[in-house]
This record gives C-alpha cells, structure tokens and sequence, in this order.
C-alpha cells in the first residue's frame, strides 16, 4: 500500500503532558493524568450540536499556497490486504506532536472500525462531518457533549506529502486516497482552535472522544504482569488499548538501554496490538519504528501508563 513518506516529529513534542523531575513510575503516571483530560476539553464551550460550518485555521492561513484538496480523496479506501477500509495501517503521525491521537485512532480502528465509519460522514457536498464526544463537567453523570464539526479536505502539504497526519491507503485502479485520518484531526484542530493547540495530550482520553465511551487507565508497574492479562483480555474483547512512555531524560541507564534495543521512543503514545505468546506488541503511531516485542518485565519499565476504552 502506497504511502506519502512520514516526517518524524520530534519527540519531545509528542505524547503525554508534562511531567516532573525523576520520580517513582507511579508518581510519573499520576502526574499529569488531569491536566491532560483538561487540556482536551474544547477551549469553548457552546451548545451541543453542528458548528455553523467550516473554520479557518491560522496554520492554513499562513501557509495558504501549501494548501490544497486531493484531487481524488475520499473518506476511507480499502487497502491490498485490509479486511475492512479503515485499518491501523491507515494511521500516519506527520509534523505534528499529536501521538496521542494518532495512537487511540489506530487502536479503535483495529477494535471497532465501525466507530470510525460512524464518527466521519461525506456530506456529498464537498465537506465532511466529523463527530467528537467530548468531556465536560459531571460527564460521568451528564454524559459527554456530542460535537459535529464540518470540515473542508483542505490540508498543507509540504510538496508531495501532507504536512501533518498522512493520507492512507490509495485505491490501485481509481486513484484515491484515503483521507479518514487528516479529516479527524483537522476537525480536533478546529475545535481547539489550530492544529499547534493540538499537540500532547492523553490517549486514554482521546479514545473516550472517538468512541463516547469512557476509559480505564493503569500504571503497568503496578501490575505484577505489567497488565499484560488484563490487556490480553481486553483485545480479546475487542476493546482499543493505548499506552505511553515516560519522557527519556527521566529514563534509568537500564530503562535507557532496553529502549533502544527494543526501538521504543520517549514520552510518545503507541496503539497495544497483541498480548500473543506472553509479549506485548505495539504500534508507533508515525507508521515506522514499530517496537520489537516486549516482555512484560520491560513493558512496566517504560510504559508509565495503559489505557483500555470501554466501547
């Protein structure tokens, strides 16, 4: 399946909220937890329901001659090989440090594609309609507030290749791509108000807005098999799993050195694919640089927190 080449974010700019100086893992996965599902609700907060229509994002803005429509996009295109037209595979992080999205969308789309084929709609007049289910006060009792936002395919590219989420898979004989994932994240970006305000945020969280289910988070190292029954039971339930690292420069020499051999990146969220065989398999949300498989004694020494949606 061809796809646009990926850009690497820069690290540091990716995952989860800010944390502290070197602390037990506990402490690292605590810190920050709120922050971050404060940092995902909408910086407004109107009525329930369609916004008027299509927002200009500065980014688009100021790059304007970047910006253009794929000639032959559509919302979601069947791979070679993919059993249904929304896949994990179609999920490509660009230039931009929103992992935590990235990852939760690949996990629902390997869970429950169905959720994604629900959440982004043709209006069969040149826009889409995407559907958040975001977080809001007393929401455990109130329940998540329904956002539609209608979204223009209009992105910035840096020459052939998209600047931030990469289009997905490419239809052999039509010629069009896949544009499911740059839709949903343009359509985030609108509501906070770029796609700069987008940048680091919680997994867990942002599955709970794809889905409008809640979900349940853990510190691995607080699980004598890192989690890896409680994951295990939970793919096998069908429900997404997220998990991220903590950030590098807080790392111990050993944390350090099973990273690297491992391929595991700092303070970066990544999509739980397998428990099979008693290892945890991952997904790196920039499409690369997937993780060789980890033992549970290594996934609860790097992975400070794992989330698993309800849907």
């Amino acid at each position: 399946m061809p796809h646009a080449q990926i850009q690497r974010p820069a690290p540091q700019a990716t995952g989860p909220a800010k944390q502290s100086a070197p602390s037990p893992q506990r402490t690292l996965a605590a810190q920050g937890y709120q922050a971050q599902r404060e940092a995902l609700r909408p910086t407004q907060n109107p009525q329930s329901g369609p916004q008027s229509g299509p927002q200009a994002l500065p980014e688009l803005q100021q790059m304007s001659t970047a910006v253009r429509t794929p000639a032959k996009g559509q919302a979601f295109v069947k791979g070679d090989g993919d059993k249904f037209s929304i896949d994990p595979n179609d999920v490509f992080q660009g230039a931009l440090g929103d992992c935590y999205l990235m990852a939760a969308l690949a996990a629902v789309a390997k869970t429950d594609p169905l959720k994604i084929a629900n959440m982004v709609r043709d209006n069969q007049n040149g826009t889409y309609t995407v559907t958040f289910h975001l977080d809001r006060m007393l929401s455990s009792v109130r329940g998540r507030e329904v956002r539609d936002v209608v979204v223009k395919p209009e992105f910035i590219y840096n020459g052939a290749a998209p600047m931030y989420a990469k289009e997905g898979d490419r239809d052999a004989n039509s010629g069009k791509v896949e544009l499911w994932v740059m839709l949903v994240e343009k359509a985030w970006a609108q509501i906070k108000g770029s796609y700069k305000a987008i940048e680091g945020g919680d997994p867990g969280e942002a599955m709970a807005m794809i889905t409008g289910e809640e979900s349940d988070s853990f510190t691995p190292a607080d699980e004598a098999d890192g989690g890896l029954e409680r994951i295990g039971k939970a793919l096998t339930d069908r429900h997404p799993v997220t998990a991220y690292t903590g950030k590098r420069d807080d790392w111990t020499k050993e944390q350090a050195a099973i990273a690297a051999e491992r391929v595991i990146y700092g303070h970066h969220a990544y999509t739980v694919m397998s428990t099979a065989g008693g290892t945890f398999e991952l997904r790196n949300p920039w499409g690369s640089d997937h993780p060789k498989a980890l033992t549970p004694a290594q996934f609860k020494k790097l992975y400070v927190r794992a989330s698993i949606n309800r849907a």
